[in-house]
């Protein structure tokens, strides 16, 4: 059992190595063979014109007595009988040479795929090397090796520095709570949207996956667990490629917004702050609140309709042709269905409440109360909330990233291993195929002349029938 990918690829390239060795010491002792059938064929060809020749003479005589003609009569008999033998000795032997011939090229053919195949076995030797190596010098820089080792704990350290505080103070100090979460919310809102998308792709890919394996056999399997791999790679590349870069910005964008803080002061002067600090009592608050829960309500709406459609498309894998209304509102025969439609409809109802209770009003009042701050302020908030998320993404070890590298390798590697036997004895049972192809069609080339010779004697004996 392989450890890993580039494992089984060395133990593939073994394989094929002796393959092709194999295959090359079968082409050589084919050969002589080939050969020797051959000069067996040329002396059975002069046996049958000697016998041509001496049935041809006797047959030329005029003996003059009664005698004489009965001596000749035995001796033409025992002379066809022999001329008939060297024929059928001929085509045994013409036999066994397109045999042999085919054998050798049989053989030939086998070297030679034997050869490209372990020359493929050698390019993917090297890209499997490649790949692990890549994927172990990946997994050692995050785990181990400085200074992408150290990448969570030095975001750890600025979250919880004087630089981080002091742009906090600064955004906090400027924009009321209400409205800074109000912010900070719409953020997290559309991120869960773009999520969403992304969930939609994953549902219709699922779907076509699941139809794929259906037949549950391992090479169903390898394209998607070609895709794991390949992307757990690419997070993982992606961390090692960025996190120090991404630290880096976030801390230097911290210190400036210090700097900043340090030299200028508040962002607002009193009249500002007084008038962005006036709640109205609690209508600004409540505004932000109802906007929030309108905002939440559609991205729970656009959850559920991703679910749904991705109900449907597995429906549709497995009943193209059933009505999906009637199918949505089954919940015995189609109880997945039935309960994601039935989640989008609350979802949907929730989301309608929710927009009517954000009345004119109150969008008018949050439109006015979010005028009011300036677009250098919202420019400076953006960038330290974008630092802070940042910060707080890094903190996150990349454990997670190399367990899933690792898994997803382990379980293409399963796929492999399940799947190699399969796919020898296919390529085995071609080749024997294309052998016996090859044997049918040479011996076939001849048969009225094969079929001639029989109604004058034995039938010639079938090596190409013995195993």
């Amino acid at each position: 059992m392989a450890l890993n990918l580039f494992d089984l690829a060395l133990q593939q390239e073994g394989a094929r190595r002796a393959a092709a060795t194999a295959a090359q010491a079968a082409l050589a002792a084919a050969r002589p063979a080939a050969t020797a059938a051959e000069t067996a064929r040329a002396s059975a060809a002069g046996a049958l014109g000697a016998a041509d020749t001496a049935l041809a003479e006797l047959r030329a005589q005029h003996p003059q007595t009664p005698a004489a003609v009965a001596a000749l009569a035995i001796t033409l008999a025992d002379a066809t009988v022999a001329q008939r033998s060297a024929q059928t000795a001929l085509h045994e032997e013409a036999a066994r040479a397109t045999v042999a011939a085919q054998a050798h090229g049989s053989a030939e053919q086998a070297a030679l795929q034997a050869a490209q195949a372990w020359q493929q076995a050698q390019a993917k030797l090297a890209l499997a090397r490649n790949a692990h190596e890549r994927r172990r010098a990946l997994i050692d820089d995050a785990l181990t090796r400085a200074p992408l080792s150290r990448v969570p704990a030095d975001a750890t350290a600025a979250l919880a520095g004087p630089h981080h505080a002091a742009a906090r103070a600064r955004i906090e100090s400027a924009l009321p709570v209400a409205l800074r979460e109000r912010a900070r919310e719409r953020a997290v809102q559309a991120s869960a949207l773009a999520q969403t998308a992304a969930a939609r792709t994953r549902a219709a890919r699922a779907a076509v996956d699941t139809e794929a394996e259906a037949g549950n056999l391992p090479a169903s399997r390898l394209p998607r667990l070609q895709r794991a791999l390949a992307s757990a790679d690419a997070a993982l590349a992606a961390y090692a490629g960025s996190a120090r870069a991404l630290l880096l910005g976030a801390t230097g964008t911290l210190a400036q917004m210090a700097a900043m803080a340090a030299q200028t002061g508040n962002l607002l002067n009193t009249a500002q702050q007084a008038q962005l600090q006036d709640l109205q009592g609690s209508a600004r608050p409540d505004a932000a609140a109802a906007e929030n829960a309108q905002d939440d309500a559609a991205v729970a709406l656009a959850n559920a309709a991703a679910v749904l459609r991705g109900a449907r498309i597995r429906t549709r894998v497995t009943d193209p042709a059933g009505d999906m209304a009637a199918m949505e509102a089954d919940a015995v025969n189609h109880a997945t269905l039935a309960q994601a439609r039935s989640d989008f409809d609350g979802a949907q109802g929730a989301f309608n409440t929710a927009r009517g209770a954000f009345s004119n009003g109150m969008r008018r009042t949050l439109a006015l109360w979010q005028a009011e701050v300036p677009d250098a302020l919202w420019s400076e908030a953006a960038t330290f909330w974008s630092a802070d998320d940042t910060l707080h993404a890094l903190q996150t070890p990349p454990a997670a990233l190399v367990s899933a590298t690792t898994a997803a390798e382990a379980a293409l590697l399963a796929a492999l291993e399940a799947d190699a036997p399969a796919q020898q004895r296919s390529t085995d049972a071609a080749a024997a195929l294309q052998q016996e192809e090859a044997l049918a069609q040479a011996l076939g080339l001849n048969p009225p002349a094969q079929a001639s010779a029989a109604l004058r004697g034995p039938l010639a004996s079938a090596p190409w029938l013995l195993p």
